[in-house]
């Protein structure tokens, strides 16, 4: 699990986190999604009716295969994953944990406030690894990961294309590298890749494939996306998951004092289940429907996520009401309800 690691690393959860602050730090920020198999030793702490993505994490750190990290940072995201800072905290022999408390509404008071709480996390950091991280070393790593943004927005926007020249599972591999690699190594292969797609786009056919939308909760295991384009007449061509789309959107404004700017960013974003939603979410899925032309979209959420589901049940009225098909499954973060999983997708792509 760490051996591409060539640096001291941080673990973490959630895209609220602004890694800018990690990277600034001389730290790799490090993804932390478990393994997709074992709960047993989580099972022992935590109930077995929450989300199966925090037992499956909290197993893994429980089994030492986290041992490489030098502290994990995680937010309030949802009460499973305060859960997880809890058992994480006191179960394992990570040497720092921290938990950072995101505001749930975007207002300019939140947008003070989440500064104000990203300030304390700062403060807390550096004298916990007595370390200084600078203003600069802010705006430069706001710089990096700008970038990084605006390259993955670009990837994204050549899946507007009648022909994309991308499938869901080569994007899902993309992003897979990027929870690991540090920022400007990640760039790098970024650039090249899209070069290479740029010179040769029309590598596959995909055109005449059915476009689908994937959202929901947190998806980083490819067998998914192998279940929706494995049998050729469907192509996953967006991803409104925290995994994708929702860890790169919009840039982080650099005129101003950083770490406003870096609370702006984050909470600005389009929203996660989580958040108080003013119809953001909403306008922002439906212009996305229409400019990737969506043909279908399909949400997976974990099970015993409430705050997924319980959006997804005003998601499906929306979707419905402008004509597409929607379907909602759930796993449970392995590889065991897979057929299962196989049998719904392929019925409901058969009727688009």
């Amino acid at each position: 699990m760490n051996s591409q690691i060539k640096k001291p690393a941080i673990g973490w959860t959630c895209t609220y986190l602004p890694l800018e602050i990690i990277h600034a730090a001389g730290f790799l920020p490090y993804r932390i999604i478990g393994n997709y198999d074992s709960f047993q030793l989580a099972d022992s702490i935590v109930p077995s009716n929450y989300c199966p993505y925090i037992r499956n994490c909290l197993d893994v750190a429980l089994r030492g295969e986290y041992h490489f990290l030098n502290g994990v940072i995680m937010t309030d995201s949802c009460h499973a994953g305060e859960l997880l800072y809890d058992a994480w905290r006191h179960y394992t022999n990570t040497d720092y944990v921290y938990l950072l408390d995101v505001p749930r509404i975007v207002n300019d008071d939140s947008i003070k406030i989440f500064q104000i709480r990203l300030q304390n996390f700062i403060v807390n950091f550096e004298n916990h690894f007595s370390i200084k991280i600078t203003e600069q070393s802010l705006f430069d790593a706001a710089a990096l990961y700008n970038k990084n943004r605006a390259l993955l927005e670009n990837l994204y926007n050549l899946r507007k294309l009648e022909n994309p020249p991308i499938t869901g599972l080569e994007m899902i591999q993309i992003m897979n590298k990027n929870w690991i690699m540090d920022i400007e190594s990640f760039n790098n292969y970024l650039q090249h890749f899209l070069s290479v797609i740029e010179n040769n786009p029309n590598k596959a056919d995909l055109k005449n494939r059915k476009r689908i939308m994937l959202m929901g909760g947190k998806i980083s295991h490819p067998e998914l996306i192998k279940i929706i384009e494995d049998d050729g007449d469907a192509v996953i061509v967006f991803e409104d998951i925290c995994t994708y789309y929702r860890y790169f959107d919009r840039a982080t404004e650099t005129d101003q004092d950083i770490l406003y700017s870096l609370s702006k960013r984050y909470l600005s974003k389009i929203p996660c289940p989580r958040m108080m939603d003013d119809g953001t979410r909403w306008n922002a899925i439906s212009k996305i429907i229409d400019e990737y032309t969506i043909d279908g979209v399909i949400y997976h959420s974990l099970k015993f996520c409430v705050t997924n589901s319980i959006k997804a049940l005003t998601l499906k009225e929306q979707i419905h009401e402008i004509g597409k098909p929607f379907l909602y499954i759930e796993g449970d973060y392995t590889l065991n309800c897979i057929e299962q999983l196989r049998t719904r997708i392929r019925t409901f792509l058969d009727l688009i």
